[in-house]
């Protein structure tokens, strides 16, 4: 639960979806708004909004890396479970973003009888989405330790003029 009596640093990061705010490009229009948000709430929105469309090509690739081949569905059913329901992301927007990956050949799919009839799809991580993956966890890490500095700098009450 998010007070506003609870320090700048712990409100920022206790946001559930923190992952979305991987995009460094979005880095300073996310602390503009915070900067002149009524609420916590509007600012929690706003990033979620900016946010969520990045975030998806991440946590497919880095799904792929690191549990092996899946399929859409099993993708979307383990962020939602992992994240303790925090996230939740349609197995229709995974299949958006595994066409889009496998267009990029950042991955590729084979098929696999399930039953007498059923067919299931199975995506697979390729070097060029290794080398993707590892990208993103750089602008990640960047992202995150650049909001760290910004948000010690604030608490600090530091002006820059």
């Amino acid at each position: 639960m998010i007070t506003s009596d609870m320090p700048l640093r712990k409100q920022i990061f206790s946001i559930p979806n923190i992952l979305g705010y991987f995009r460094i490009l979005l880095l300073p229009l996310i602390v503009w708004r915070y900067v002149t948000a009524d609420s916590i709430a509007e600012f929690h929105m706003a990033a979620v909004i900016i946010g969520i469309s990045g975030i998806t090509d991440f946590l497919v690739l880095a799904i792929l890396k690191s549990k092996g081949d899946c399929y859409a569905y099993e993708i979307s059913k383990y962020i939602t479970s992992e994240s303790n329901e925090l996230l939740s992301i349609s197995p229709n927007t995974i299949y958006t973003v595994m066409y889009k990956l496998e267009n990029e050949q950042m991955i590729s799919e084979y098929s696999v009888l399930v039953g007498k009839k059923r067919t299931r799809i199975y995506y697979h991580i390729e070097s060029d989405g290794e080398a993707y993956l590892k990208e993103l966890q750089h602008d990640y890490e960047n992202m995150i330790s650049g909001m760290s500095a910004i948000f010690d700098s604030l608490e600090k009450g530091d002006t820059h003029e």
